[in-house]
């Protein structure tokens, strides 16, 4: 899309960023006002562990001065156990004193209008923000505070140089949003896009526009964008968002429009279906594309398939991590020599000496490109004269930036593309999909948290992990079963793939030493492939109980939605009596002044 600027975009996200950080501020107060409550009542033993872990820290920050790593790894290592102990301790103060905690510290977060956050997105409102921006901004900060409280920390504060992409949002507040021909035909003052003179398609372009702020200041951004499909028919837009993404040194802008629709769309096949299917995902690596899954409707091993992802979109993310990686040795040495000709300036008080003092005592692989990067621009902007070679690497490192993130992005939306187009085969072929998925979580461990041991799972099964990334694969199944109407089923901790499909023998083994995916049976003598042996032992198990389990499903979806539906009406309930109170007690004031 190609914008030409009638209002400053960059000043409404200046403020839905200044705005996110004061409300992190506000949080982190009460966070800090929460800790030394719970502290307080903690007892001897509690505050005792906690003095020893701030005295750890400041030892982990002096070795971390000096770059003594093995001091850095003795000194964590004392830290986590510390904290472990101590945590014990505040989870029972915390339960014991839930009840104040929530009065006195957890009611000022929220987005309710007695809310210390709700009363940040109020000022922001008034100093110029759009108020449907305001409320976004509010949501993601509340949603940053639920993830770390989590992980029983403050949130922290977003950094304008770590962002690649911001949104600014109009709400509609009619109910269930407005019609889509309101928007074409210039009925809003809010937001409006001609209607394309040559229709829908790749190269169909129109003017919009769209309005930063209040309505009061009547303050737009004006340019053209692309429609390459239609709007469905009597959709209602509930929401619509500008958002900027950096590319480089340069920023591209997209209009999103949220569309909700009168009747969800539902691809019913127009041929009988199977009864079921099942999954068995991996991620093992292979010549011919790394091995997904095996996929069996029937109990026969040999009549299974296997789904590998197409070698080049791996050969594409792998370039992509190998220019990362060149990256990051580049920036280290640039920084290794910035610090061994001091290149810099490293007294007085400016930006730059401030920045560079913060930095220089920091192993070069603490230090992110995006800092060096803002180093540069401090030294341009104090008028100093930067070295040749310092330049000459900025210029390279935003050159392989964009290659690197471009490649990656191309190569993951391929991947995603390839997902979903099996899983509409899939969902368009089989009433049920039985799906079975290895631990992530505990594949994702490098080390037992209760043996202190490295976990069995390799460097290079964790990268396989990543790259088949499998949790997409299942999003792309459940997205394609709502539309097709096909029951998702789920089975985990089965012995599957460990058990022969022929003869239900346990003896399975390894056929060669260096091929983990080849099992021989010693008890039948045959020989199979593990994901297709998996993935036919899974569809015996579900097959022989396979109604009860559809039914299972479906009476929970039921209940589920319906649920949602409950808590949506009485929110509103509550919504509509808390506003009928506020008009009550206006008006009685109204009659008593």
């Amino acid at each position: 899309m190609n914008l030409k600027i009638c209002g400053d975009i960059d000043d409404q996200i200046r403020r839905a960023r200044a705005m996110y950080n004061n409300i992190i501020a506000v949080m982190r107060g009460i966070y800090d006002e929460m800790q030394t409550f719970t502290m307080e009542h903690a007892g001897p033993e509690g505050q005792a562990l906690h003095e020893k872990i701030v005295a750890a820290n400041v030892a982990f920050d002096a070795a971390k001065a000096d770059n003594d790593e093995p001091r850095m790894k003795q000194i964590a290592m004392e830290r986590r156990e510390l904290w472990k102990a101590l945590s014990i301790i505040l989870k029972e103060v915390r339960k014991e004193h839930k009840n104040i905690l929530k009065e006195r510290f957890y009611s000022r977060i929220g987005n309710n209008s007695s809310t210390e956050t709700y009363q940040c997105r109020a000022e922001a409102i008034v100093g110029g923000l759009g108020y449907a921006t305001a409320t976004k901004v509010l949501d993601n900060a509340l949603k940053a505070w639920q993830m770390s409280m989590a992980k029983g920390k403050a949130p922290r504060f977003a950094r304008g140089e770590e962002k690649d992409q911001d949104t600014l949002t109009l709400q509609f507040s009619q109910a269930g949003g407005v019609p889509v021909e309101d928007i074409f035909t210039g009925k809003r003052k809010d937001i409006e896009i001609e209607y394309p003179k040559k229709g829908f398609g790749p190269r169909s372009y129109s003017a919009f526009r769209f309005r930063l702020g209040a309505a009061s200041e009547a303050n737009y951004a004006e340019g053209t964008v692309q429609l390459h499909r239609a709007i469905p028919e009597n959709a209602r837009i509930a929401m619509a968002h500008l958002t900027r993404k950096k590319a480089g040194r340069k920023y591209q802008y997209e209009l999103q429009l949220l569309a909700t629709l009168a009747e969800p769309i539902n691809l019913l096949p127009d041929h009988r279906r199977k009864p079921l299917v099942a999954v068995h995902f991996g991620w093992s690596g292979d010549e011919e594309g790394r091995r997904l899954a095996g996929i069996a409707d029937n109990a026969d091993p040999l009549e299974a398939r296997l789904l590998t992802l197409p070698p080049d979109i791996e050969d594409d993310i792998r370039e992509a991590s190998a220019l990362q990686a060149k990256r990051d040795t580049y920036r280290d040495e640039v920084f290794l020599r910035l610090k061994e000709e001091n290149a810099l300036p490293t007294k007085g008080e400016t930006p730059l000496s401030e920045h560079w003092n913060k930095i220089r005592k920091l192993p070069a692989q603490h230090v992110s490109a995006n800092r060096m990067h803002h180093l540069a621009w401090l030294v341009k902007s104090e008028l100093i004269e930067i070295p040749e070679w310092f330049e000459t690497w900025r210029k390279a490192d935003q050159r392989m930036w964009v290659q690197a993130t471009s490649l990656a992005r191309r190569a993951r939306n391929r991947r995603k593309k390839y997902y979903e187009k099996v899983a509409i085969d899939l969902a368009s072929r089989y009433e049920a999909i039985l799906i079975e998925i290895p631990d992530l979580k505990k594949s994702a461990e490098k080390v037992n948290e209760k043996t202190g041991e490295k976990t069995e799972f390799a460097k290079k099964a964790r990268s396989g992990r990543v790259m088949a990334a499998l949790y997409v694969l299942e999003s792309a199944i459940q997205w394609a079963a709502c539309k097709h109407g096909s029951a998702v089923l789920k089975i985990k901790g089965e012995k599957t793939a460990s058990v022969c499909a022929f003869c239900e023998g346990d003896h399975l083994e390894e056929k060669e030493e260096h091929d983990s995916q080849t099992l021989y049976c010693p008890d039948c003598g045959s020989t199979v492939d593990r994901k297709l042996n998996g993935a036919a032992n899974a569809w015996k198990r579900a097959a022989s109980d396979l109604e009860s389990l559809v039914t299972e499903y479906w009476e929970a979806t039921r209940e589920k939605q319906m649920g949602k539906a409950e808590t949506k009406r009485l929110k509103s309930e509550k919504m509509a009596e808390a506003r009928r109170l506020k008009r009550q007690a206006v008006s009685q004031e109204s009659v008593g002044a």
